[in-house]
């Protein structure tokens, strides 16, 4: 059976309107998901465009048994 991810698309930012200092502004995006923590590429414009992947553990028995796939995939999303 094939791995299972989370995928988190960030398409944009909305932090820029917030910055007024006039320098250059490097953010990025912290996302934390069962305990796992990605961060996005540093970025200076409000379009990101960027996925992020957290693979899903998936105990084997779950696996086996569809029913019981399919129930621990909506548990844990």
């Amino acid at each position: 059976m094939q791995e299972q991810y989370l995928c988190v698309k960030i398409n944009d930012a909305n932090v820029f309107g917030d910055l007024n200092d006039g320098g250059d502004a490097i953010v990025w995006v912290d996302v934390i998901w069962a305990g796992v923590l990605k961060r996005s590429r540093n970025f200076k414009r409000a379009h990101v465009n960027q996925v992020l992947y957290f693979k899903i553990p998936i105990p084997p028995s779950v696996r086996r048994n569809e029913t019981l796939f399919e129930q621990y995939l909506t548990e844990e999303l």
